[in-house]
């Protein structure tokens, strides 16, 4: 990626013949725990995606994307655009796409932050939200929009905390062989 950018202002003969001193934020540390972090945690979706596939069913490979941002310089410590650079050359961090689940941290971080800064309504992990299936009609051109999640399941009325960690909880559940949520 950063050689991307910088063919944007010099040409491949320049970058090559040239004495450019190029700096980054990346750390090599973060980015190896990145590449492993990756490496596992798909290799699990896979595994569990495995199950639920009908046999013989061929289903396009499950992709990811991570970066690692330092929050006080905005500086990119760490990306992963893809599964695989060598497979897909597609930077999935840069593509526009919806974010699904990735950015619910974002959105409970916002959230929780009410507690410090005074806003209201006070929000925390404790608060009572209703987890119930949910349709939203627009106008008579839309169709309803029925959201979903990864597990097709709802839990009612719940706190922030518990469907905040209803995924972890259910990897763990996974690991010792019990498939409920």
């Amino acid at each position: 990626m950063v050689k991307d950018n910088l063919l944007e202002k010099y040409t491949e003969k320049e970058l090559t013949q040239s004495s450019l001193k190029v700096y980054t934020g990346l750390d090599l540390d973060l980015q190896r725990i990145a590449n492993e972090a990756i490496t596992t945690g798909i290799k699990e979706a896979d595994d569990m995606l495995a199950k639920r596939r009908k046999k013989g069913a061929k289903l396009p490979e499950l992709q990811v994307a991570l970066i690692c941002i330092d929050p006080h310089t905005g500086e990119i410590k760490a990306l992963q655009g893809g599964r695989s650079y060598g497979a897909s050359q597609l930077n999935r961090i840069l593509a526009k796409r919806q974010p699904g689940s990735s950015f619910k941290p974002i959105t409970y971080a916002a959230a929780f932050n009410s507690a410090i800064d005074g806003s209201h309504p006070l929000v925390t992990p404790s608060t009572i939200v209703d987890d119930s299936p949910t349709t939203f009609n627009w106008d008579s051109t839309q169709p309803p929009y029925q959201p979903d999640n990864f597990h097709e399941k709802f839990g009612g009325m719940t706190t922030l905390a518990q469907r905040a960690l209803a995924l972890l909880q259910y990897r763990c559940d996974q690991d010792r062989g019990d498939d409920r949520l």
